[in-house]
């Protein structure tokens, strides 16, 4: 009896394995990948960064993350008499207006006309909210890793400046948190999963027309990428991260933002009502 049990009871758990794989990946599933990612997220940024507390300063013998020349001369360019004021700044464009941004793009059919086919749309709000928060979350976390992971030091304690800086005297944890920059990995995620999706969904703020900008781009790519290339050049005005940092973490975080909707999303014509794919245009909203 013990042998038998033995044997079953992997194969059980390789059939509720397989069966949840393919559950998962099921067009009709976009609300459980969704809702399974964003749980994911929010126990990966709440626990694993915590693991990785810096216990010494690894960049001392790293040499490619040292401080090096055209960091340097681009600080000294950029860094004004206000770094405090540019620093504080800075959260408001990274933290608050490019999130909310994204958010408002994909709760903003949750405000169309009523309409029969608009129950589907509202549908999609909830989607897209869950995979943004899962978006923004996963690259946090995973920034907050290698910050204590390579333990750059900030521009303002490399200069012994932090008085005049957002840290002031204290914050001495802040010291080595420098790569990479976490508010343009924020800023840069939220914008591109937010535009990610609206394209996904066809948004017609998210499409590029004659009547705006020429057919260059379209207003909420324009809107997004001013908001949250701001953010990041703030970030170094601040005096409180490295060119390459705010650039690393642009590029980090649009690779997140792109990625994960696109992983988690699936367009499905002759589906469930509730996932059923709806374009949305502008006049609808």
């Amino acid at each position: 009896q013990d042998r038998n049990g033995s044997l079953v009871q992997p194969r059980l758990l390789r059939i509720i394995f397989f069966r949840c794989s393919r559950m998962l990946m099921r067009k009709e599933t976009t609300w459980l990948r969704a809702g399974v990612a964003c749980v994911a997220s929010i126990l990966f940024f709440a626990i694993v960064p915590g693991w990785t507390e810096p216990t010494s300063v690894s960049c001392q013998t790293n040499a490619w993350c040292q401080v090096n020349d055209f960091d340097v001369e681009i600080t000294k360019l950029l860094v004004g008499s206000h770094s405090r004021v540019a620093g504080y700044v800075s959260h408001i464009f990274t933290f608050v207006l490019s999130p909310v941004l994204a958010m408002y793009s994909a709760l903003l059919p949750m405000c169309a006309k009523p309409h029969p086919r608009h129950v589907l749309i509202r549908a999609h709000a909830g989607q897209d909210f869950l995979i943004l928060l899962s978006s923004i979350l996963l690259s946090l976390a995973l920034c907050e890793i290698v910050k204590n992971t390579f333990l750059r030091q900030r521009p303002c304690f490399y200069y012994h400046d932090q008085a005049q800086t957002e840290v002031g005297t204290g914050h001495l944890n802040e010291e080595y948190k420098s790569f990479f920059s976490g508010d343009a990995t924020a800023a840069f995620v939220s914008f591109t999963s937010g535009l990610t999706l609206a394209k996904l969904r066809g948004r017609a703020y998210a499409k590029t027309s004659q009547t705006f900008c020429k057919g260059c781009v379209s207003p909420m790519a324009a809107a997004g990428g001013v908001i949250a290339s701001l953010g990041a050049l703030l970030r170094v005005v601040g005096y409180m991260h490295w060119t390459t940092d705010a650039v690393t973490g642009s590029l980090f975080g649009s690779f997140c933002g792109i990625s994960l909707p696109l992983l988690l999303f699936r367009k499905n014509v002759g589906g469930s009502p509730e996932n059923k794919y709806v374009p949305v245009e502008l006049q609808d909203v």
